[in-house]
């Protein structure tokens, strides 16, 4: 992955963190938005560069892919409004730590294990 593309996706990664982390107004969903956006060119990356991939990138892959549709998920329903106080913030904290830990695997198999 080239430098801008890994800054493009370091910064939707950013901005997907920070809608997630409010909760009034777009910001839910944009958090959506942006989440779909970095689930198709993360898809596209994956297709794109996987040729030689590195040992043990199954199991990291899925677990990623898996976390990220978590974390996709839980803005829709933040993005939906219809929860109580107590259910969001606890969405919302989930959502937080599936983005996180898939974002960290990216950046592994991005800048660490593809050398």
């Amino acid at each position: 992955m080239n430098n801008g593309i890994l800054h493009l996706h370091l910064l939707m990664a950013l901005i997907f963190l920070v809608a997630l982390w409010r909760s009034a107004g777009r910001w839910p969903w944009i958090a959506a938005g942006t989440g779909f956006i970095l689930l198709a060119s993360g898809a596209f990356n994956f297709m794109t560069r996987m040729a030689n991939p590195p040992a043990g990138w199954h199991a990291l892959i899925g677990i990623k892919i898996l976390l990220g549709l978590h974390a996709i998920t839980m803005a829709i329903l933040l993005a939906r409004g219809t929860a109580d106080a107590a259910k969001q913030a606890r969405w919302r904290k989930g959502a937080l730590v599936s983005a996180l830990i898939a974002i960290l695997i990216g950046l592994y198999f991005s800048n660490i294990a593809r050398g």
